[in-house]
């Protein structure tokens, strides 16, 4: 083989071997920003019923704790004990309130991103309702207990 042919042969580009992609690799989809924003703004709204349920929940205790105060101030009379009580029963009320009105708001997290995620969101204002609904009950009760007991 004379030397230009044999040069000529080594001077041809190798192609280059790409690796095989996998068939099951999906193209990566672009984040979308209309769906990012809502799963951001969902989250901050669980962080905002957390927020109201410890408020809640510590908004019992000290309503429970209240009846100690009394029972120290008044003595051990009937009227104190009732009022330990009373408050420790309003303040269990409160506490349990705090504590589905976090549940039903994890559920309603889990349910609107499940929706997001579909694309077929639907807003249902179960959780503030059933947690106006019980503490509008509990501060009647509350003012009615405070009225009489006086």
């Amino acid at each position: 083989m004379p030397r230009d042919q044999h040069t000529a042969l080594q001077e041809q580009p190798t192609p280059e071997v790409t690796p095989p992609q996998p068939a099951t690799a999906a193209p990566a989809k672009p984040p979308n920003p209309n769906e990012l924003r809502d799963h951001l703004a969902n989250e901050r709204t669980l962080l905002a019923w957390a927020r109201t349920a410890i408020t809640i929940m510590a908004l019992g205790f000290v309503i429970a704790k209240f009846g100690i105060l009394v029972r120290e101030v008044r003595g051990l009379t009937h009227a104190a004990q009732e009022a330990v009580h009373f408050s420790a029963l309003f303040g269990a009320a409160l506490a349990c309130t705090g504590a589905v009105a976090l549940a039903l708001a994890a559920a309603g997290f889990v349910r609107v991103k499940r929706g997001i995620d579909r694309q077929e969101v639907s807003v249902s204002p179960t959780v503030g309702l059933v947690v106006a609904a019980v503490l509008t009950i509990v501060g009647l009760l509350l003012a009615v207990y405070l009225l009489v007991s006086g």
